[in-house]
């Protein structure tokens, strides 16, 4: 699949073959836009074509190729039919668009790419970032930043002495992260905003290295036995969804909800 920027005009040349790629001759090109939940976009009905070309080129303008505002990347599939003697031929043609800038604060990320990189050099044992390239890295943000937002929270506030009052909690649901704007979260308090900002770096260099005994856990697998070494994996820790480096950045903000209750 083909990645162009957003808001762009996009040209995809339709050869002219059948699904087996022998060439054919067609009697007709019709073709119609869809999104990537198949809805559609545009019906660009007939295309002009010489038949001796071998392919044809159909233009997507950019009106048809703009994101959401919620959107970093969206889908478009193309599709052509060709019609020939024999019957028609429909040849399904993806590709994709990406915003300018990947990360966008509270819509995939706690902080922009440049800030992250800043960040990781006040801190160790980032092998895996290091060795990670760009696209490795900004894709670990993102997938840390859903997990972090997985977790309800809460921090507390400075007094009039600039001490933090965890005593006036503030709480955030899942929920909360999920409607929460760039405006929301530059209101809340720098000290929180950092410990978001640190875990979600820690996360991401923990997924770019990979955790093997939290896979081996997830899967199951209680202990392990190569040669002579012998490990005994805990079964009864509780997983919740983030590697303990990160649930240690996030300490005092993690909101443990226990109820109990009688049967």
């Amino acid at each position: 699949m083909k990645f162009y920027p957003a808001d762009s005009i996009v040209e995809v040349e339709v050869a002219f073959n059948d699904l087996n790629g022998q060439p054919i001759t067609p009697t007709s090109v019709s073709a119609v836009l869809f999104d990537g939940e198949d809805n559609e976009i545009e019906n660009f009905g007939s295309i002009p074509f010489d038949p001796a070309a071998g392919s044809v080129t159909v233009v997507v303008p950019r009106i048809y190729n703009e994101l959401d505002s919620d959107e970093t990347r969206a889908v478009r599939v193309l599709r052509v039919s060709i019609g020939t003697v024999g019957g028609e031929i429909i040849r399904s043609l993806p590709y994709a668009l990406e915003a300018e800038q990947r990360l966008e604060i509270m819509v995939n990320t706690f902080q922009t790419y440049e800030t992250a990189q800043v960040a990781k050099k006040d801190m160790v044992n980032m092998s895996g970032w290091t060795a990670a390239n760009d696209d490795q890295r900004r894709a670990a943000l993102v997938e840390a930043f859903r997990r972090i937002t997985m977790m309800p929270m809460k921090y507390g506030v400075r007094d009039t002495y600039d001490k933090l009052n965890f005593r006036e909690e503030h709480y955030i649901t899942r929920e909360d992260w999920i409607g929460m704007s760039v405006e929301d979260f530059r209101k809340l308090p720098d000290h929180f905003r950092q410990a978001l900002r640190r875990a979600q770096l820690i996360e991401a260099n923990e997924l770019l290295q990979g955790d093997a005994v939290a896979r081996k856990r997830r899967a199951g697998i209680v202990s392990e036995t190569i040669g002579e070494s012998s490990m005994t994996i805990r079964a009864d820790r509780v997983d919740y969804g983030l590697n303990p480096q990160t649930m240690a950045a996030l300490a005092g903000y993690i909101h443990f909800n226990m109820r109990i209750t009688r049967a």
